[in-house]
This record gives structure tokens, C-alpha cells and sequence, in this order.
């Protein structure tokens, strides 16, 4: 077959001749080049392979990057990404500390059989001690979500008497605002002493060596009964009441109840009375137990409701009364000296055998407001016996009835060794009670305060208690210890003394209201007084 020759002088398909543009870019095809690629934005990235770069700089593609050559000086470049989530810490923290922590159960292939990795019995008894202890570990942590916060079960608090509905309310002062009002400076709260009247016996240092290995059972002697007598009953009060005009008149009890109320979760009340003079005097009702010790008062665990049983808070805090009765007791050693003055009659058939120290002292506030206050002292130091001298010793007790209601820190186990963690699970469980003795040890100006460790000899008997220890601090230390602030306490007196000033003359009282963080003033009709 013969091919015959095309006449056709069209040009042939493919590229031309190249065209001479300057203003255009040009560059050689290549294999690595993506087709409909306007713009090359990944060119010079971290991600690039070693080929691409290689055929790029081979290539030329360089002609094709974006370039910008106005004025970048207004340039910014905006970051639209999703901001992160705000993190909740409380709320973490909180939900995270209810969780119990799942102990460590060691996994065999013996997991279908009682035998341990070694074929006995081991490993299956400790499977059980294991399931055991987290059983208790979540039994503990749901019981803060099914008795309630500490704000929850002050809602169900007894009140401490029934306010009638004629009752005027005069002042409502939050916590909140309490706690704001702190004084700038301790030292323009001028003291003096007025009297020290009574006997006084010298603290039994010996006490210093007991521990808990070394214990030390405390007597159960009956000890006469302490006189309760308010301010307006005590004559030497009165007749200084007649000396200083328009003072303010009360004792350590009440005036150190009301300088750490913003701590307190039980209701308790205070009596005020003002004459037509302006002085006030703040009296105890007499069936109030405010001059009680109170047990676990702030503590996240719940005592017992059934009002019969011995961990209950009514009979605890009989019992730690009792308790401290009986420490005081034990640590005083020698006859009782004499402090210059007798004690006054207080109208009780058991003031012979009653034998107490009292200190009435004057503090004059910045705004010039007159404090009169009766102090009690429990011993003179052991170091400076002589009475003259005003080394006065506080003594206060702690009261251990069961360790599971201390986060399950046992004092026989840890308070040898570990005093802080002991000191701070009880300043966590009974923070009104601590703070209250701060402020009655700073009233009383006492040089030492010694804290004595009691707990039940058994814990199903309350009436045996043994001696585990005793602690001494200076006030200022053991407030510094607990994370109390003098300045604090003064501040919240201050703001009552100031809303006390306010009011006419008549019967008020100070009440500290079961469901809610606040303090009323409420004026009451004279008949009150009497109320049981």
C-alpha cells in the first residue's frame, strides 16, 4: 500500500514558539505541579517532602509565590480560633476531692479461683479486705451529699430560745459584713487592770511528759459546782457599772462568744440591757447553755440525731464540759494563793468550796468606747508561781469520742508524732469553739494556754476518759497555728459595740439566728428576761 502526501499546512499540535513577555511569569511544566492551583500557600512550609523543594528550585515555581509589596505598618493578623473553655476550679476541686479513691486490687490469672498467684488462699482474703475498705472510702464521701453542707445543716439547727413574732428587729449584721470590719492596729486598744480578786493554785508541769503512750487517767471526783453568775449580778461589776458611766459591762464568756460568732453554726442569745446613762450590760439568760463547750459544731460529718445516743450534740457537749472540769482539775497542784482581794459573794451555797481567779480589766476602744470585763484565770505558770508577777495560765481541753468523726484520725496513733494534722482536724471540726478561747485568752491577757488531749478510755463509755497529752503555746502562736487574726475578732466586737450604742435605753437581745450566717438585735419586752 502506497502513503500519499498531506497538502494540510496547518501548524502541527504542541507548544509553539516561546513568546517573549517580560510581564508575564513563566516556567517549565512539571510533574510535581497540581494543575488549577492559583496559589501556592504551603510554599516554604514545615511540611514540604524533600522531592517538592527539589522540584521547585529545579523548576522555577518560585515565580508564582505571592508577594506584597505596599505598606504592612497597619497589618494585624487576627486569631480566629475558639478561645478555651473557662475552667471551673472550685467547682473541680470540690467534685473532684467527693471522689473515693479506688484502691489498688493486684490483677493474677487466678482470678476465678481462691488461689493466689502462688495457688493459696492470699489472694482472694486480700481481694475482700480491699472490696472491704472502698466500701467505707464511698460510704464516707456520699454522706457529705446525703446529709448536706455545713450552710445545709445550719438550716436545721435548733434555735437556742422562741423569738416572738412582737419582737422588733432593730439591726440584722451578716457574717460577711462582720468579717470585713477589721481594726488597723491592736495597740490603740488600751487595757488596764481594775481589780484581781480570788485564790489561784499553780499548774502541774509534770503533765508536760504524759503522752500517749505514757497516759494518764483522769479522776472522776464530783467537783463543786461553778457559780453562773451574769454581769449584772456580779457586785464588784455594779459598782464599777457607778465608776465608769456609759461603759459597756460583761464577761469573757459572752464578750469572747460575740468576737468569734462569725464561726458559730448553733443558735445562742445574750441579754442586753441598757440604762438611761448609756451603760450596758450583757447578761446570760438563765437556761442558756452558751457557756457550754460545744462538740463538732462545724464539722463536715454529722453527730448522731437520735437524742438518746452518747455522740449525741446535746450529751457531747455535756460530756466535754464535764471533761474540762476535770482536766483542770487534775493539773492544778499545791494550796491556792491568794491574789490580794477576796471573792465576792455570788449568792451560791457552794462558794466555800469554790475557789476561782478573776480578773477585771478595762479596754478603752479608738472611739473611746469603755469595756469592762471579767476574765477568769485557771493557774499561775510553774515557772513564775509568784501571783504577783501575772503569769496566768488558760487551760482548755479537747475531747476525742470517736475517731471516725475526725476523718479517722486517731489520736493514740498520731498525736505523738504528728501534733499539727491532730490540731488542725480539731480546729476544722470545732473552729467556733477554738476561736471563742482565742478571744477569752486574749481578754484575760493570759501568758500561757495549755491545751490538754482527752479522750474516752472506751468508746462506748462516756464517763472514763484518760489524758493523751498536753500542748503549751503563748496566745499569739497558737492563734497564728490555727489561722486566727486578733485583729479580726476585735473588728467584729467593734461593729456590734457600734449597733449595741445605737439602740435606746431598755431590754434588747443579741440573737445569733439558726437559719441564717447573721446576727439580730431585737427589742423585747422586759418579761423576756425571764423566759427558761
Amino acid at each position: 500500500m502506497a502513503w500519499s502526501l498531506s497538502d494540510d499546512t496547518r501548524p502541527a499540535w504542541g507548544p509553539g514558539p516561546r513568546i517573549e513577555q517580560p510581564d508575564v511569569p513563566y516556567a517549565p511544566f512539571s510533574r510535581h505541579d497540581a494543575i488549577g492551583k492559583p496559589c501556592d500557600w504551603s510554599a516554604g512550609s514545615a511540611t514540604e517532602t524533600f522531592a517538592s523543594r527539589q522540584a521547585k528550585s529545579q523548576y522555577g515555581s518560585a515565580a508564582f509565590s505571592y508577594r506584597h509589596d505596599q505598606d504592612e505598618g497597619q497589618f494585624s493578623i487576627v486569631d480566629s480560633r475558639a478561645g478555651a473553655r473557662p475552667r471551673r476550679e472550685g467547682f473541680a476541686r470540690k467534685w473532684v476531692a467527693m471522689q473515693p479513691t479506688k484502691p489498688f486490687v493486684p490483677l493474677t490469672r487466678y482470678q476465678g479461683s481462691a488461689a493466689g498467684p502462688s495457688g493459696g488462699p492470699g489472694s482472694m482474703m486480700r481481694r475482700k479486705k480491699y472490696k472491704t475498705r472502698y466500701h467505707d472510702l464511698s460510704a464516707s464521701s456520699s454522706s457529705r451529699s446525703r446529709f448536706g453542707s455545713r450552710h445545709d445543716r445550719m438550716r436545721e439547727a435548733t434555735p437556742s430560745l422562741q423569738v416572738d413574732e412582737s419582737w422588733e428587729i432593730l439591726h440584722e449584721l451578716a457574717f460577711a459584713q462582720l468579717n470585713r470590719n477589721v481594726i488597723e492596729d491592736e495597740d490603740n486598744v488600751q487595757v488596764k487592770d481594775l481589780h484581781v480578786v480570788g485564790s489561784i493554785r499553780v499548774f502541774d508541769s509534770s503533765l508536760d511528759h504524759v503522752s500517749s503512750k505514757l497516759t494518764k487517767t483522769l479522776p472522776r471526783s464530783v467537783l463543786p459546782a461553778e457559780p453562773s453568775v451574769s454581769a449584772s449580778d456580779d457586785p464588784i461589776l455594779v459598782r464599777l457599772a457607778d465608776e465608769f458611766p456609759g461603759a459597756i459591762l460583761a464577761t469573757d464568756v459572752l464578750l469572747g462568744a460575740m468576737m468569734a460568732s462569725t464561726r458559730s453554726v448553733n443558735s445562742w442569745d445574750i441579754f442586753i440591757r441598757k440604762r438611761e446613762d448609756g451603760t450596758v450590760f450583757l447578761d446570760k439568760r438563765a437556761a442558756s447553755k452558751i457557756d457550754q463547750f460545744s462538740a463538732h459544731e462545724t464539722s463536715p460529718v454529722p453527730l448522731d440525731e437520735d437524742v438518746a445516743s452518747i455522740n449525741s450534740a446535746e450529751n457531747l457537749s455535756k460530756e466535754a464540759t464535764y471533761v474540762h472540769k476535770q482536766f483542770v482539775n487534775l493539773s492544778l497542784k499545791g494550796p491556792a494563793l491568794s491574789l490580794g482581794e477576796e471573792l465576792p459573794s455570788f449568792s451560791n451555797a457552794s462558794d466555800k468550796a469554790f475557789n476561782a481567779a478573776f480578773r477585771y480589766r478595762k479596754f478603752t476602744l479608738e472611739d473611746g468606747t469603755v469595756l469592762i470585763v471579767r476574765c477568769q484565770m485557771d493557774a499561775l505558770s510553774a515557772k513564775y508561781p509568784d501571783p504577783s508577777l501575772k503569769k496566768f495560765v488558760s487551760i482548755r481541753t479537747f475531747h476525742e469520742f470517736d475517731p471516725k468523726f475526725s476523718n479517722g484520725v486517731s489520736w493514740r496513733q498520731k498525736l505523738d508524732s504528728q501534733k499539727g494534722l491532730v490540731l488542725s482536724q480539731e480546729f476544722k471540726n470545732n473552729a467556733f469553739k477554738v476561736t471563742r478561747w482565742i478571744a477569752e485568752t486574749t481578754l484575760g491577757g493570759s501568758t500561757f494556754i495549755r491545751l490538754g488531749f482527752v479522750s474516752r478510755t472506751s468508746l462506748g463509755d462516756p464517763s472514763s476518759h484518760t489524758l493523751l497529752g498536753v500542748i503549751k503555746f503563748q496566745p499569739d502562736q497558737f492563734a497564728l497555728q490555727v489561722g486566727v487574726t486578733t485583729k479580726s475578732l476585735w473588728g467584729v466586737l467593734d461593729l456590734l459595740v457600734e449597733k449595741i450604742k445605737e439602740v435606746d435605753s431598755g431590754l434588747f437581745m443579741l440573737y445569733r439566728v439558726p437559719s441564717l450566717e447573721a446576727l439580730r438585735i431585737y427589742k423585747v419586752p422586759s418579761s423576756a428576761f425571764l423566759l427558761a
